[in-house]
């Protein structure tokens, strides 16, 4: 079994011999995947192996495929072999907000300092290809110190309270499929 990810390439190699010279051998796959590919090696009138390439896409994520390889001889009679390849697709896994101080709602007092930050993170490991902000209060100021990372620092007024306002963080991270995951934000 390989196990792979979405987009990611998976081969293997497929070999045969025949005890007679004079018959000629012939491959075939089941199931046909979209997108596979099947390159003969050896002679090219009577190959003795291939090598096949399947690249899973999004559909196909959280699944084992079972790959029946068949080669058969032009003997007579025909004989033949089979083996199986086994590809495991994973399931891409949703990037996460985190905010620090923990909590989505946060408290502060009119003349008051409030400062957090919040961090995008992608448990597949590819990455993260944007985090932003809207909607933020005019009394935040928010930068970006990482492609991955907010930080915020509110300054609330007496002409801002007491009022309860609400903003959005949203991340996309780079998998095969992006994946986009949005949070929610109360500053009371």
């Amino acid at each position: 079994t390989v196990t792979v990810k979405p987009g990611q390439k998976a081969c293997t190699k497929v070999t045969a011999s025949d005890v007679n010279p004079l018959d000629k051998i012939e491959f075939s796959v089941v199931p046909a995947k979209i997108g596979a590919t099947a390159a003969p090696s050896g002679q090219r009138a009577n190959p003795t192996s291939f090598t096949y390439c399947w690249t899973p896409v999004s559909r196909d994520e959280g699944i084992t495929h079972k790959i029946d390889f068949t080669v058969r001889d032009t003997g007579f009679p025909n004989l033949t072999a089979t083996a199986s390849f086994n590809v495991k697709v994973l399931r891409e896994v949703n990037p996460v907000i985190t905010v620090s101080p923990s909590g989505d709602t946060k408290s502060v007092n009119e003349g008051a300092t409030l400062t957090f930050s919040a961090d995008a993170s992608d448990p597949d490991k590819n990455g993260i290809a944007s985090f932003s902000a809207s909607g933020f209060p005019n009394f935040c100021t928010r930068t970006q110190p990482s492609t991955s990372r907010l930080s915020f620092v509110c300054k609330p007024t007496f002409s801002d309270g007491p009022k309860t306002y609400k903003f959005t963080l949203r991340t996309t991270d780079k998998d095969y499929t992006p994946k986009t995951v949005t949070k929610e934000i109360t500053i009371i």
